[in-house]
Parts: structure tokens; C-alpha cells; sequence
């Protein structure tokens, strides 16, 4: 009896060992499966991160390329234009210093000159206008004790001009009242005047830009 007592003991011994290996076993088996499911996890998210970049990086480099093709074109068309004016170069740097001096955007001033006379700085008009922003000499001489002689200088035409333009915006309270004014005097019957110098001011902003 007791050989028997001692033979089930020991069989219940090695089964409950058994059992409990077999169960070690399979937790450990299952904790490897998690172990590769989290690692696949990790790789599926590190994928989807790689493809979510490799997409951004995508449009940036398309929003680049669009940008450059843009640019080149702007200064394709700013290469025409100081064909088409020579003296371009000569007048931005003037009106960069001088619009800092008056307060008033570059790209406005280069637009008004444009309307008035066209980049050329010997225009005279009919009705007694001289230079870049076609001084009425009869009408500031005075007021402003020009040198008639100077007229044709660029910069001091253009000083002339900024000098007029800002009596009449301070008048008038506005930039569109004051290109009336500047175009007419006192005769606000021009309504196109303002239309093609914004016109003018939005090619003018371009170039600036590109020359920057």
C-alpha cells in the first residue's frame, strides 16, 4: 500500500509538472505572439509615419518647384521691362530711398511714375509737365521754388513728386483722392487714373520683389 501511496504521488508530482510546464510554455508562447504583434504594430505605425512624410515631403517639393517656376517667370517679365526701360535700375534705387524718406510704398510710387511719363525722365506733356512725375512748373514753381533747370534730374523730380503727392494725400485724407488730385489738381474728372496706377503698382510690387 504504501508502494502505491508513493507510486501516485509521484505520477501526480510529474503530472502537475507537466501541466504546469506545459502552462509556462503557452504563456510564454503567447507572450512572444504579443511581443510580434506589438512589433509589427510598431513597424505598420512607422510605415504609415515613413508614407505620411514622403507625401508631405511631396508637396513641399511640388510647392517649391511651383514657387521657382513663378519666380522664374516674374523675372523673365523683369527682364523685359528694364529692356523695355533702361533707366528702370536707376529710378527703383531713387524711389527706395526717397519713398522711405516720404512714407509711401515703393511699388506706388515706381506706378505712378510709369502712368505719368512712362520711365523717361525728359517727358514733357502739353500742358507744361516735366520729368518722371511730371511737375507742373507754372503751377509749383513758387510754392515749392523749383529749379527749373533740375527738372529732368531724377531725383530731384521725383522729390518734387513725393513732395506734391503727400500735400494732396494730407488734403484729401486718402491714396485714391490724392492720385486724383496729383493727375488733375483739383479737377476730379479722371476716373481711370487711379485704375491704371493700381494697375502699374501690382506689376511695380513683382519687380521689387524679384529684385529682392
Amino acid at each position: 500500500m504504501t508502494r502505491i501511496k508513493v507510486f501516485l504521488y509521484f505520477f501526480i508530482a510529474i503530472f502537475f509538472a507537466g501541466t504546469i510546464g506545459f502552462a509556462l510554455a503557452f504563456i510564454d508562447s503567447i507572450e512572444l505572439v504579443e511581443q510580434q504583434q506589438s512589433k509589427h504594430l510598431r513597424l505598420q505605425n512607422r510605415f504609415a509615419e515613413i508614407a505620411n512624410y514622403s507625401a508631405e515631403l511631396q508637396k513641399r517639393i511640388e510647392k517649391l518647384q511651383l514657387e521657382n517656376e513663378k519666380n522664374l517667370a516674374s523675372l523673365a517679365k523683369l527682364n523685359l521691362y528694364k529692356k523695355r526701360y533702361p533707366l528702370y535700375d536707376r529710378i527703383l534705387d531713387i524711389v527706395l530711398k526717397k519713398s522711405k524718406e516720404y512714407n509711401y510704398h515703393p511699388a506706388l510710387v515706381l506706378a505712378i511714375i510709369q502712368i505719368e511719363s512712362n520711365f523717361n525722365p525728359y517727358a514733357v506733356s502739353y500742358a507744361g509737365a516735366f520729368g518722371l512725375m511730371q511737375i507742373r512748373y507754372s503751377v509749383w514753381k513758387d510754392e515749392l521754388k523749383i529749379e527749373k533747370d533740375k527738372l529732368f534730374d531724377p531725383e530731384y523730380n521725383i522729390d518734387l513728386g513725393l513732395k506734391i503727392f503727400k500735400k494732396y494725400h494730407q488734403y484729401s485724407g486718402s491714396i485714391s483722392r490724392a492720385l486724383h488730385l496729383y493727375n488733375n489738381g483739383f479737377l476730379l474728372n479722371n476716373q481711370n487714373y487711379s485704375s491704371k496706377v493700381i494697375a502699374a503698382y501690382q506689376i511695380n510690387i513683382q519687380n521689387i520683389s524679384c529684385q529682392n
